[in-house]
């Protein structure tokens, strides 16, 4: 998983908005 953008994470190929605190967790797990 990386993180492309500001607020957007790519996952499989697609890029999902998220809030920056759901970010933070994601890359905590």
């Amino acid at each position: 998983m990386s993180v492309g953008g500001e607020g957007y994470v790519d996952v499989e190929g697609k890029k999902i908005k998220i809030r920056r605190i759901q970010l933070k967790k994601i890359l905590v797990d």
